[in-house]
């Protein structure tokens, strides 16, 4: 199925761009980093950190997109940022507006679209994420306790990830396990082989969600 999308115009922030969207999506450039693999974070920058305990290293998604411009785009359209939780001890649920994340790319010339819900597996399951509802939600990172960045998400670079922890500004609409129990600090999510396109593709991530879930 073809997901329908539309942009206008750019908003340019510390030399990048967030491109708005109407109510329903937003969209960035990025590129396949890792083709399959556990899943924290599955959305990251070009400066993606691994000093917060537990990160796997390069994301699956590396996105050409500055985190604080995207992060008030999407409220500016009318999301609202959730309950950030501390990503260890607190078996609850996030909050915040359901979204999708899907990506697009070309494929010997014919334009591929997969919703990641549906690729990202649960490894205590063995179901893949579209299989509870609203899979995503707009958690909205935690404000950085100090300078120079205004989110946590910006000092490590994570856009989305499985685990609920506040450095992401979307994560997956699950009780929060990805690093306890027989887990240890590895992901509870990963992405099989063969479901995403070979490392180096050029893609298109989507976020999108339900004008009900904007604001009038």
């Amino acid at each position: 199925m073809v997901v329908a999308y539309f942009l206008v115009a750019p908003l340019v922030r510390g030399g990048q761009e967030a491109e708005i969207a109407t109510a329903t999506s937003v969209s960035f450039e990025g590129v396949i980093a890792r083709s399959s693999g556990d899943t924290n974070p599955f959305i990251g920058t070009p400066w993606i950190s691994v000093n917060c305990e537990g990160y796997v290293g390069k994301p699956i998604i590396i996105a050409d997109i500055d985190i604080l411009a995207l992060f008030e785009t999407l409220k500016k359209a009318g999301l609202e940022p959730g309950q950030n939780i501390e990503y260890r001890g607190q078996e609850k649920f996030p909050a915040g507006s359901p979204v999708r994340i899907l990506i697009e790319w070309s494929e010997k010339g014919e334009s591929r679209i997969v919703d990641l819900s549906k690729v990202i597996v649960d490894k205590k399951t063995g179901k893949p994420l579209s299989t509870i509802k609203n899979p995503f939600v707009f958690l909205g990172s935690a404000p950085s306790p100090s300078g120079p960045v205004t989110l946590k998400a910006e000092s490590v670079g994570c856009i989305a990830c499985t685990v609920n922890c506040d450095y992401a500004l979307f994560t997956a609409n699950k009780d929060n396990s990805g690093y306890v129990g027989e887990y240890g600090t590895a992901s509870r999510y990963y992405i099989p082989e063969g479901k995403l396109p070979e490392t180096g593709t050029r893609v298109r991530v989507i976020i999108s969600w339900e004008s009900s879930t904007s604001k009038p």
